[in-house]
């Protein structure tokens, strides 16, 4: 549990029993779940909105006149298919809290606060900077996933490596990037509600914040759906190679079949128990290989000719 009040635009680390609400002083607070109810009434923070804290699992934004609560659900951005951790911001005039079991982000800028607690002189400016930091590395991922969907399609089409695995890579990271589109979707959700709800938590740094904010999420969210397309490519173009290779191994089958089917009626028609002129001919056997190999010349000629061979 880490509690601070702001007063003379500086962060003091206190027991959160000192708080008093409305007392003209501001307060900023990292709790986990199970702290939260404990400290609620003290807080002043109502029954229903610890309720939505612990029971809600889906996403959200809750815009009241007095307080803003916001539910997150927040993947590694580096591993998003290792799970989602959920994250709370009860936001009002007097009061920041961040209600969390565990969550890395936070963590860092704890010790940031630790180190240069001046520079956390407001409420918006935490809550700005918590925000910053939840996206600020995230570029460099996706560039990384980008470089990893590049590799994939090099051993796919170019050097043919690595095809026996190819449909679970696909699928691995279409699913990272499902979970971090619907991660950027529901905070340009959360920006563009704060930045249109008229409330009077919302000051012009805090809307000033959130707009640079909704843009740098607009560019992670329309860079992911660039790599989900990318990775659909990548799918089609493999899917048309394996197409090519089946077409070309099938004309191979049907030279060979039309090379042999002249053969073929000439070993029927010759097998046939019926007694024929060319069984009394002297050379009838020498003939008939002569015949044979004739077809088969002409034919691979003719084959040759239309570069099927």
């Amino acid at each position: 549990m880490w509690f601070y009040r702001l007063s003379q635009e500086q962060l003091h680390k206190i027991a959160w029993s000192q708080a008093t609400p409305k007392d003209g002083h501001t307060y900023f607070g990292v709790f986990s779940m199970q702290e939260l109810r404990a400290c609620a009434g003290k807080l002043g923070i109502r029954p229903r909105t610890v309720d939505a804290c612990l029971m809600d699992r889906l996403s959200k934004l809750n815009v009241h006149d007095t307080y803003n609560l916001l539910v997150l659900n927040i993947p590694d951005a580096r591993d998003a298919l290792r799970g989602q951790h959920k994250l709370c911001i009860y936001h009002s005039a007097q009061l920041l809290l961040f209600i969390c079991d565990h969550d890395p982000v936070l963590e860092e800028m704890l010790r940031d606060i630790s180190e240069e607690p001046q520079a956390f002189s407001s409420l918006a400016r935490i809550l700005l900077a918590y925000l910053d930091r939840l996206t600020r590395d995230d570029g460099l991922v996706l560039d990384d996933l980008e470089q990893q969907i590049s590799a994939l399609e090099d051993n796919l089409i170019t050097t043919g490596r690595g095809r026996k695995d190819y449909v679970h890579q696909v699928v691995v990271h279409r699913k990272r990037l499902m979970v971090l589109g619907r991660f950027y979707d529901q905070l340009q959700f959360v920006c563009e509600t704060l930045l249109n709800c008229n409330s009077d938590l919302v000051d012009a740094s805090l809307e000033r914040g959130l707009g640079l904010f909704s843009s740098r999420v607009d560019r992670l969210y329309h860079s992911v759906l660039h790599l989900r397309d990318y990775v659909t490519q990548v799918r089609e173009a493999y899917q048309a190679q394996v197409d090519i290779n089946q077409n070309n191994l099938m004309q191979i089958f049907t030279v060979i079949t039309t090379v042999c089917l002249p053969l073929t009626l000439i070993a029927g028609w010759y097998g046939m128990n019926f007694r024929m002129p060319e069984y009394e001919a002297p050379h009838g056997y020498l003939y008939v290989i002569v015949l044979s190999l004739s077809c088969l010349g002409l034919l691979v000629h003719w084959f040759k000719k239309r570069k099927w061979l």
